[in-house]
């Protein structure tokens, strides 16, 4: 059983995305309380997001909120809220999976991602961490390949940070990632950040798409904004690392609420075979990867944008000398 008791520590953030000085005011103050099923990490007392770790199931991330409390995440179908859309139901909040592994499909089924324990702790003054083991699954349940991951939350006022980490290990068969539309790291956005008549949401990537034509552009960072309750708008960035495979990674993002980044899929993207973008690592191979979910409380200009992915950039993953 795992100690259910709050952890809380003050937690700097060492992003400085925008330009100005240092705001006066402390970092929010983040508390961890972790059970079998369930991680639910809190910034000075709100909640700011919860992590299902279930045994035995897929890793998923719920209830992702900025700091005025506004929910980022659909509910569907693990945390179903009143009147919200109940589409494609594989979409559960933030999660990883993979249309194509060895052949499998592991975003729809019925291939699936199966996570061991968990392990929760506080990383210096920077972070609240996560790391859990995972296995992925055909649907006779053969593991494809096994992977260790770890979720690192930080927060200063207006903003909020998610890194997530991944390292990959082969088996004795290798490892083949073919090239699908339907992958890789992703979210699925409240309705609220649908666009379209009547509504200032949208999507904008790094290559200066938006809206409809952000879908197969092939971008560093891609973001979606909602107006939020009266005035001001939310927004929630997805940052690929310059590490990262095929990097950059192709924009998975719709307009009723896919929020993805998929690194292979070109040749779905784009209709081309000269581009196919199917992955092969040999045996015993180890594979990572990083990206970074910002929330920021305001709707921040291209040129925060790409500082923040910059700034990402020069990150180390935790995973490198492994």
């Amino acid at each position: 059983m795992w100690d259910t008791s709050w952890l809380g520590a003050s937690l700097a953030l060492f992003l400085a995305a925008c330009s100005g000085p240092e705001p006066a005011a402390t970092s929010p103050v983040l508390g961890l309380g972790s059970s079998e099923e369930a991680v639910t990490i809190r910034a000075d007392g709100e909640l700011f997001a919860r992590l299902e770790v279930p045994l035995g199931r897929p890793v998923a991330l719920t209830h992702l909120r900025s700091p005025s409390g506004t929910e980022l995440l659909r509910g569907y179908p693990l945390a179903p809220r009143p009147g919200e859309s109940v589409d494609h139901p594989e979409h559960t909040g933030g999660w990883i999976a993979h249309a194509s592994v060895n052949g499998h499909d592991v975003w729809n089924g019925p291939g699936f991602v199966r996570a061991g324990e968990h392990l929760v702790h506080l990383d210096g003054s920077d972070a609240a961490v996560v790391d859990v083991d995972l296995e992925w699954l055909s649907e006779e349940a053969e593991v494809l390949f096994t992977e260790e991951r770890r979720y690192s939350f930080s927060a200063r006022t207006g903003v909020r940070i998610v890194d997530v980490d991944q390292s990959i290990a082969t088996t004795s068969v290798g490892l083949a990632l073919g090239d699908e539309k339907d992958g890789y790291f992703a979210l699925r956005m409240a309705d609220t950040f649908r666009w379209g008549e009547g509504t200032t949401a949208g999507a904008i990537a790094s290559t200066g798409a938006r809206d409809d034509d952000v879908w197969g552009e092939r971008a560093r960072w891609v973001a979606r904004h909602a107006p939020i309750g009266g005035a001001g708008e939310v927004m929630v960035i997805l940052l690929d690392h310059p590490s990262n495979p095929l990097h950059p990674a192709t924009c998975n993002v719709r307009r009723y609420g896919l929020f993805a980044m998929n690194p292979f899929g070109r040749a779905a993207y784009s209709g081309d075979e000269r581009e196919r973008t199917d992955q092969l690592y040999d045996a015993y191979r180890e594979v990572t990867f990083q990206y970074r979910i910002v929330v920021a409380e305001e709707r921040l200009a291209y040129e925060e944008i790409d500082e923040l992915w910059r700034e990402f950039a020069e990150r180390t993953s935790p995973f490198s000398d492994v």
